[in-house]
């Protein structure tokens, strides 16, 4: 086929360009809708529940009864603790927000502001418990967790 043949020498028709324009702007708006939900956070107006004395006591029993578990002290139980507190306290975090916080990051609990110790604290924990040789203070995690919990 000549050369000559593959363009039109009057430019491309009209339906062409309206079908181009569409097609780049269905292409931007999908590009700006995948990027708003990425970047969405999953924070809504949370409703705290009310506190009452019982509710602090039973918290901080089950802190302390984790604690009690990985009580010697070995650096290999203070990684096992700091995951097992992590996960202690998110359920707290769940049972005063009313809602499912289990699969939150620390960043959006932070978005929270009655999360923020706790959200501190639970980062505090899981950033080193993947470092090679992790250490931690047992008692001072159980002293975090039980601060995070008491502010309320």
């Amino acid at each position: 086929m000549p050369v000559d043949k593959l363009f039109d020498p009057t430019g491309p028709s009209t339906t062409f360009i309206v079908i181009l324009a569409g097609s780049l702007i269905a292409l931007a708006a999908v590009v700006l809708l995948g990027l708003w939900y990425y970047h969405r956070e999953p924070v809504r107006e949370i409703k705290l529940q009310p506190i009452t004395g019982n509710d602090r006591e039973r918290w901080v029993q089950r802190i302390d009864d984790v604690v009690a578990r990985h009580a010697d002290g070995a650096d290999e139980q203070a990684r096992a603790l700091h995951i097992e507190l992590a996960g202690e306290l998110r359920e707290i975090l769940g049972e005063r927000a009313g809602m499912d916080v289990r699969s939150w990051q620390p960043s959006h609990l932070r978005k929270v502001d009655t999360f923020e110790r706790a959200a501190d604290a639970i980062s505090s924990w899981e950033a080193p418990s993947f470092a090679p040789y992790a250490r931690g203070d047992i008692p001072k995690a159980r002293d975090r967790a039980v601060e995070a919990v008491l502010a309320w």
